[in-house]
């Protein structure tokens, strides 16, 4: 992919006509298993930043020939109650939704996808006036996942009982060179999301680590490192108040995703995907909060349309009936397109949607 002057190119299909093979697997691997070992690792070392709402603030000081501009290592953990580490990490997963509640998030995006949660991304952290440019990183996005059992699990589902997410920068990824106008080229060391089942709710834990790359007023540093632990918080009491993003379970692989968007105002769910097998694919969403008056299917586009059924289902998988929509995808489908569009049944009123395909 060609990059004319400096501007990141977005594809549209990040999974092209399906995922790509992962050349940066190896990367992936050594970032998950120091991940893995960094919380023992360090432990005694960090400084205690206090506590806000819940959230538990702390830094890892800096190394005294650390430069100027790598900030000390930070960590934030909460806890959510009544939610599991799928419904956490969905809201981490979302675009639309981390937006809300990593303040320090301008834009982000998926570049070249080798899964439906593992790829390659563009970001941009907002910059603060003339003093402060905006920082864009490019990196990968690794994850793992395990049953109760301690069990290595393919795809993270409502069984998940720990999940880590992590990030790493990149010095290169395809279709961003080397430096985007008005911003400077910040570097992620390590940065993760540990998020484990404990009394019925989900410890969520954040630890970053970064290089903004030129120094920086110590008071814009300061509220930094106050700022970014305090995402845990944030994404908590956003779950919590606004109800779960929709969530796409697909154990076979039946589909390559290009992208699954949620509008957190009109609540618009737009499923875009590649459809590799027939079968079917289960997407839950939150009818206790989000969706209290049901939905409906407002449309189904593209060249695979005419392939995909959707239904009612409910999963009880982790013994708890879940009401999900089972899209069906019919085998004239294989290697075409498809665009859902699913609407909050009351948006136009509580009358609207109450006709064929609503639930």
């Amino acid at each position: 992919m060609s990059t004319p002057g400096n501007v990141a190119i977005i594809p549209e299909r990040p999974a092209e006509n399906g995922y790509w093979k992962n050349e940066w697997q190896h990367v992936a691997d050594e970032l998950i298993n120091m991940l893995l070992t960094l919380r023992q690792d360090t432990e005694g070392g960090w400084e205690d930043r206090g506590t806000t709402k819940g959230c538990e603030i702390a830094i890892y000081p800096r190394k005294p020939d650390d430069a100027f501009s790598v900030m000390p290592m930070f960590r934030g953990k909460t806890h959510a109650a009544g939610l599991t580490p799928l419904e956490v990490f969905t809201g981490i997963r979302m675009t639309g939704f981390r937006m809300m509640w990593d303040t320090r998030v301008q834009s982000a995006h998926i570049m070249r996808s080798f899964s439906m949660h593992e790829f390659l991304f563009y970001l941009v952290w907002r910059g603060i006036g003339p003093i402060y440019k905006p920082r864009d990183i490019c990196g990968i996005q690794a994850l793992r996942c395990w049953d109760a059992a301690g069990n290595l699990q393919r795809i993270p589902d409502f069984t998940t009982n720990s999940l880590l997410l992590g990030y790493q920068s990149l010095d290169e990824v395809p279709g961003v060179p080397a430096e985007v106008e008005g911003c400077v080229r910040a570097k992620v060391f390590k940065a993760a999301f540990y998020l484990e089942s404990r009394d019925g709710g989900c410890d969520i834990t954040y630890i970053g680590h970064v290089d903004l790359a030129t120094a920086i007023p110590h008071y814009i540093l300061t509220t930094l490192h106050s700022e970014l632990p305090k995402c845990t918080l944030r994404l908590r009491d956003m779950l919590i108040t606004f109800g779960v993003p929709p969530v796409l379970i697909d154990r076979q692989g039946r589909i390559a995703l290009q992208y699954l968007s949620c509008n957190p105002e009109s609540r618009q769910v737009s499923l875009h995907a590649t459809i590799m097998q027939p079968g079917t694919v289960h997407l839950y969403l939150d009818y206790n909060k989000m969706f209290t008056q049901g939905v409906i299917i407002s449309n189904v586009l593209g060249s695979a349309a005419a392939a995909v059924s959707v239904r009612e289902h409910f999963g009880t998988e982790d013994g708890l009936e879940r009401r999900m929509l089972a899209l069906d995808l019919m085998p004239e489908g294989v290697s075409g397109e498809f665009r859902l569009i699913i609407d909050a049944a009351d948006k136009e009123g509580p009358e609207s949607g109450t006709g064929p395909g609503w639930w």
